[in-house]
């Protein structure tokens, strides 16, 4: 019998679905409950709930795509008069391609008047699941209905709004023996869940779509408008900036800058901005009308010709490997979605989403707005070097070039998808083991390529645990030895939800999944681990 932990107050938790949704895409903006006052402590009252979702990439597929039917809260054990709110409900649900999130989060909906009180699961309804390249082409689903667990309840506030993140890893969900004779490989979810009060306008998720129903508060002197979004999601409240430094930007249909008086209900409009205290959108870019929105890497700087050529990430609205991108004088070059920046800024390696319309004439895609995101350098990372006030990254980058990166003495580095990485152990297997695969986000506002975030790519082992030892250190039946770091995520896997435990629940027999660092013959140990699925066997 498995030993659970039982805590409380976690804002952060890794959970893993033991079947296969993972929260996802779009959906209708759904019901609520009813004026019952909770017993917890908190004043009766509504707060609003804001669900966002973010993902990283996944080895070997192209998109992965779900399709979404509900999210719900369930109330905590304190509460047991409450039934069940709906956050977001679409009967025939909602596709969602995953791997779309690599480095923005997707706004799903906000749902106002939750009523307040403490709650314990996130229930997410999913219809189907697939996938475009890669090794399955099917995923089983062992259940339509998924619990996220947090290893304490949360509280929505009257008149506050919280935000619900769902960080969804596809590399460590894919789960690739068939399930049964059905031929399917199983797909379990793994999610990092943030949970927070907005206290001030936190970063801009990704491009919201959808169509005017009403100007705020009047025709006579637009400041906002209630849009509703697309696929079913409810509607949000957007309000133009009232910061005179950064005013909201408007474009119309033909791509020109317009005042708010352009704008009209019933309009199709493209929003990006910030989610604020209110559970509200101050929008810092809208654009009116049918364009095109994609995303690529840039392949070199702007030309004499204003063009810069732009390769395609897969899935997108154009057709083709390359575009050639064009800017203007009314192309508006954003750094992340509120800092303007001149066309300078758009060099060789930058992520780019770039909002605009095709010129079949010309061939090539006029820009409207670029959204830039921070540069980054990937490869494999050679060594550590020690400079004042923190350290230098030696990177062999893709190209096999080597480039020096200065990391503060004060940024952490991540394993990919969770686990801080010490500093000394890094550096104990660059010396011993050879190079480890990073990513590095470089700090714009730094003049010297400075790394603003680190992760060191996540290595894998499966193995059945043979003997316990001392110091967190397990052997497998392939006398490998683990060590389960302190801190680590272990979880243990069941069919409806997977639920938090400590070490101690591990036990001889156990069928482990573990993601971490390899280590080699010079070391103690074969490999550390951040994360630990305790598998439970796969039924059909």
């Amino acid at each position: 019998m498995k030993k659970f932990i039982q805590s409380t107050g976690s804002v952060l938790l890794l959970t893993i679905m033991a079947a296969a949704v993972i929260l996802a895409g779009c959906g209708g903006g759904g019901g609520g409950g009813g004026s019952d006052d909770f017993s917890s402590g908190s004043s009766s009252g509504t707060g609003n709930v804001a669900i966002l979702l973010a993902d990283g990439p996944a080895d070997d597929y192209d998109e992965i795509w779900l399709k979404v039917t509900k999210v719900l809260l369930l109330p905590a054990d304190r509460n047991p008069n409450r039934s069940p709110v709906v956050i977001f409900e679409s009967d025939e649900g909602q596709e969602f391609n995953l791997l779309e999130l690599r480095d923005e989060d997707f706004l799903l909906t906000v749902k106002k008047r939750v009523p307040a009180g403490w709650y314990s699961k996130i229930r997410l309804e999913v219809k189907d699941i697939w996938s475009v390249g890669g090794p399955c082409d099917n995923f089983k689903l062992p259940s339509n209905r998924i619990d996220l667990n947090p290893r304490g309840d949360f509280e929505v506030r009257p008149g506050e709004t919280l935000s619900i993140r769902l960080d969804i890893d596809a590399n460590k969900s894919i789960n690739l023996h068939e399930a049964g004779k059905s031929g399917k490989c199983i797909f379990r979810p793994v999610v990092f869940v943030e949970i927070d009060t907005i206290v001030a306008a936190q970063r801009c998720p990704r491009i919201l779509i959808g169509e005017i129903k009403a100007l705020l508060p009047d025709a006579n002197a637009i400041e906002g408008f209630v849009l509703d979004l697309f696929g079913e999601r409810g509607t949000i409240d957007v309000w133009l900036s009232e910061n005179a430094r950064q005013p909201t930007i408007i474009f119309g249909e033909e791509g020109i800058r317009v005042r708010p008086s352009e704008l009209e209900p019933r309009q199709k409009v493209r929003v990006t901005g910030k989610i604020n205290s209110n559970g509200d959108l101050i929008a810092s870019v809208i654009i009116i009308g049918d364009v095109l929105n994609v995303k690529g890497t840039v392949v070199s700087s702007v030309n004499s010709d204003s063009v810069f050529p732009l390769l395609l990430e897969s899935g997108q609205e154009l057709v083709g490997d390359q575009v050639k991108v064009e800017v203007t004088n009314e192309t508006l070059v954003l750094l992340g979605c509120d800092e303007e920046v001149s066309t300078d800024a758009i060099q060789r390696g930058k992520r780019a989403r770039v909002v605009g319309k095709f010129d079949v004439n010309e061939n090539v895609f006029r820009a409207i707005a670029v959204f830039l995101k921070s540069e980054e350098i990937s490869g494999d990372l050679l060594r550590l070097e020690r400079a004042t006030g923190g350290a230098n990254l030696v990177i062999k980058d893709e190209d096999g070039n080597e480039v020096e990166v200065f990391l503060p003495q004060q940024t952490p580095i991540y394993l990919q998808g969770d686990g801080e990485i010490s500093l000394g152990l890094l550096n104990q297997l660059l010396l011993n083991c050879g190079p480890k695969k990073v990513q590095v986000a470089i700090d714009p506002e730094e003049t010297e390529p400075t790394a603003q975030n680190v992760s060191v790519q996540q290595e894998r082992l499966y193995g059945t645990v043979a003997r316990i030892g001392e110091n967190r250190v397990i052997q497998l039946q392939d006398l490998k030895l683990v060590r389960i770091q302190e801190g680590a995520k272990i979880l243990l896997n069941t069919k409806r939800a997977d639920i938090p435990v400590d070490f101690d629940a591990i036990e001889i027999g156990d069928e482990l999944t573990l993601y971490g660092l390899g280590a080699c013959d010079d070391l103690d140990v074969d490999f550390y681990a951040y994360i630990v699925l305790i598998n439970e066997s796969a039924t059909d």
